[in-house]
């Protein structure tokens, strides 16, 4: 009697493995695996994208790139990273709200806003509502030192936005962000990033 309680603990154990192998080799099962893996490369690609504009609006308006600038690996906190170098070093938008100041400003403002841009290009069916949360964030605690009205706010973000949209709109820019992207896809992770 144990023996037979073994087998049929056994069964037990194997009956899900069987039929997930089944499910796996069946045409539904395939399917749904290879329904898995395009979503998965979706994800990969637009997060390319999202990196990409962050990228190729910094090399336009000669921002240097961090280390480690690029990447597309996921972490605890993001699908994917791009990486500055500190322009901002000692200037203080509470005191300094010089021209040079300002165009720092909008600069910084216009690589934050061109990930979300350029994914929105791309595949706009991809955006979720919390995608950019830290690049809007950004991108409005800087605007608000030079705009602190929220009616100047909303209309200076939109402008910026349109700015960014008028860079991918020049076809050999976009071009550029696909190129880049494209190589990230293949790259996920550089260890330095020339454009």
């Amino acid at each position: 009697m144990g023996l037979v309680i073994g087998v049929q603990d056994i069964s037990a154990v194997l009956q899900p493995m069987i039929t997930a192998i089944h499910h796996a080799v069946t045409p539904d099962g395939l399917r749904k695996e290879q329904n898995k893996l395009r979503s998965r490369a979706i994800q990969l690609e637009t997060v390319a994208y999202h990196e990409a504009g962050h990228a190729l609006c910094a090399w336009h308006f000669e921002i240097p790139f961090g280390k480690k600038a690029l990447s597309i690996v996921p972490n605890d906190s993001s699908k994917g990273r791009f990486q500055l170098k500190d322009i901002l070093k000692g200037t203080r938008f509470d005191v300094d709200d010089s021209d040079r100041a300002r165009m720092k400003m909008e600069k910084l403002v216009l690589v934050s806003l061109a990930g979300i841009q350029a994914q929105r290009r791309y595949r706009s069916s991809s955006i979720r509502s919390w995608h950019a949360q830290a690049d809007y964030h950004s991108a409005i605690n800087i605007l608000s030192y030079f705009a602190p009205n929220p009616a100047e706010l909303a209309a200076y973000f939109k402008l910026l936005r349109i700015r960014v949209d008028l860079l991918f709109n020049v076809p050999y820019k976009w071009a550029q962000v696909e190129a880049l992207a494209a190589s990230e896809f293949a790259n996920p992770a550089w260890p330095t990033l020339t454009i």
